[in-house]
């Protein structure tokens, strides 16, 4: 089969990878993708695919190489927009994992489209610890968010007002306990 100019379903080619992308690219804000979709596109300039196409058998560069060449460059240069929309679609539902050991999650509606996720350890005498993860979410792009405490007694701790990001908590083993915010200020959703 050809390879055509334009990738016409860019997400059906990444479907396989999404579990791993959504759990190892979650902390990852629009921003972030597009620097790294810039900086991609930058190191992939057109000397460089000319260069690896060039470097097929000669038999083969003759049948369709320099067709093969302004079809990645074409590729390379609509990157950003084949990009975006993976990273909407990884972000629209974001799961947020904790482990099997004790861990306090903070739960921030910081408006009324932002909410900030942060899990911390719990070390022995019960203080909080290192980050384990941290991010924004913004209710442009996502909608849900599903915080896992796995195991541990884990601690889940939510303030603000309710936003328009459902957030699920599932509760893992162990006994988790729950600080919200009053139901007159949060709405009970969590």
């Amino acid at each position: 089969k050809k390879i055509d100019d334009k990738i016409k379903n860019g997400i059906g080619v990444t479907l396989s990878a999404r579990f791993l992308d959504k759990e190892f690219l979650n902390e990852l804000t629009g921003a972030d993708w597009k620097e790294e979709i810039e900086s991609l596109q930058t190191t992939l300039t057109d000397e460089k695919i000319r260069a690896a196409i060039k470097s097929l058998p000669d038999t083969i560069f003759k049948l369709s190489g320099n067709e093969l060449i302004e079809k990645l460059i074409a590729r390379r240069n609509d990157m950003m927009r084949y990009g975006m929309e993976y990273y909407d679609i990884l972000n629209h539902q974001a799961d947020v994992v904790g482990s099997n050991k004790k861990e306090f999650f903070s739960i921030n509606n910081i408006s009324s489209e932002q909410t900030e996720i942060t899990v911390q350890k719990i070390n022995k005498d019960g203080e909080k610890k290192d980050t384990i993860f941290h991010r924004i979410f913004d209710a442009s792009v996502t909608k849900f968010i599903y915080l896992y405490g796995l195991g541990g007694d884990d601690i889940f701790n939510t303030s603000g007002n309710s936003n328009s990001i459902k957030i699920t908590i599932i509760s893992g083993e162990g006994q988790d306990s729950f600080e919200t915010a009053s139901s007159k200020d949060y709405n009970g959703r969590i």
